[in-house]
């Protein structure tokens, strides 16, 4: 499964909050920043700002829905 990630996307999530291994691979096509975030402040900013909480819990949960079609 391909697909391309834009301004501000993110990925890693899924493996943070389910607490499984990160089954992605990543590849910059173009210059890109990035930033990483260990479990432990990754549950912080979740902690302390529920609306992000909230969003990427949405995420990964369509995520692993899509990951799941795609699989099929």
């Amino acid at each position: 499964m391909s697909h391309e990630l834009r301004y501000c996307d993110y990925f890693g999530e899924v493996a943070l909050i389910k607490h499984r291994r990160r089954g992605a691979s990543v590849k910059a096509l173009t210059y890109a920043i990035v930033f990483s975030l260990s479990e432990s402040d990754f549950t912080l900013v979740l902690d302390r700002h529920h609306q992000i909480e909230e969003a990427a819990h949405k995420g990964a949960e369509e995520r692993v829905t899509n990951m799941r079609r795609s699989s099929a």
